[in-house]
């Protein structure tokens, strides 16, 4: 469903911290898979940007599933979001900015 949100552990980087982050776009088909859009902005997410830049540097593999097979994510979710009952109005006006668009960019796919 669009504008749902999952929780994200990186034990790469803490055993202990979950994030939440919004579902930027999901399989359509059926397939149990998800899109998310994740900004640098706070010590985490710079610690996984930092991760994962230097797995890409440093690896001689072409494909990121070789890149990040040394990653375990956890994933706690989907849960829902305020944007669920946005398709239930004939007109809704949604503003966003930043990284606060991503919620809003799953439920433009869902509508297309």
């Amino acid at each position: 469903m669009p504008g749902h949100y999952v929780f994200i552990k990186c034990s790469n980087i803490s055993s202990i911290e979950w994030h939440p982050f919004s579902i930027s776009s999901h399989s359509a088909n059926g397939e149990e898979n998800f899109s998310l859009h994740i900004r640098a902005r706070g010590d985490w997410t710079e610690k996984l940007k930092n991760k994962i830049a230097g797995k890409l540097q440093s690896s001689k593999c072409q494909t990121l599933p070789e890149t990040f097979q040394s990653f375990k994510f956890f994933i706690d979710g989907p849960f829902c979001s305020p944007l669920q009952d946005v398709l239930s109005y004939k007109a809704c006006v949604c503003i966003a900015g930043g990284i606060g668009i991503t919620p809003f960019v799953s439920v433009f796919e869902f509508l297309r």
